[in-house]
């Protein structure tokens, strides 16, 4: 474990990094050497701030010939492309980055 006490914004790159994984609390925790506690104590923390951790991570989707594209444009600037042919997987990958923001 480090001894040097992490920023608020390093923290939220940390669980930015576990938002990006499939890897449970003790096991990501274990993998960027940090404490399992830390790792929660400082998501309640940001999250009850109202900063939440935000992934720039896309989905891939392909296009069904014809049908329109739904596009969203975020107060923050973000914009999203919704194809037609998108299917529950991507869907639910899409919600979870909106939920994330």
């Amino acid at each position: 474990m480090r001894n040097q006490r992490r920023t608020a914004q390093e923290w939220q790159g940390i669980l930015i990094g576990q938002g990006e994984t499939n890897q449970g609390d003790a096991e990501y925790a274990r993998s960027v050497g940090v404490g399992v506690q830390s790792l929660r104590a400082w998501r309640h923390k940001l999250k009850s701030q109202g900063t939440r951790p935000r992934s720039r991570e896309f989905v891939e989707v392909t296009p069904l010939v014809g049908a329109p594209t739904l596009k969203l444009i975020l107060p923050n600037g973000i914009r999203i492309e919704l194809t037609p042919g998108l299917n529950l997987d991507q869907l639910r990958q899409v919600v979870g980055l909106l939920r994330s923001l």
